[in-house]
């Protein structure tokens, strides 16, 4: 269990890229959420923090999700600005963007 009471993140881990600039994008289960399974971007425009993008039910959808993402990263289509952090699954632009 790390500082939170969490169980380490390897364990919780479903899936990462991380680029050659710092930037990542993981995809892990999450105790402290309606939806069992969190992605969350680190990109360095948008400051130094993960920020949250959508949250899942399933092992399969979150893995659907994050691949769209890693080619959204790879594409340098992700904006410059980040997304308004009102919550998980509100950010329309990013979620039409890897549709």
């Amino acid at each position: 269990m790390d500082l939170f009471g969490f169980a380490p993140y390897e364990e919780r881990k479903i899936a990462r890229y991380d680029d050659v600039h710092g930037n990542y994008i993981s995809t892990a289960y999450v105790h402290d959420s309606s939806d069992p399974i969190e992605t969350g971007i680190h990109y360095g425009p948008w400051g130094d923090r993960v920020i949250i993008v959508q949250s899942y039910k399933t092992k399969d959808e979150a893995l659907v999700a994050h691949e769209r993402y890693v080619e959204l990263m790879k594409s340098d289509k992700l904006p410059l600005e980040p997304p308004d952090d009102a919550g998980t699954n509100v950010f329309a632009e990013l979620l039409r963007l890897i549709k």
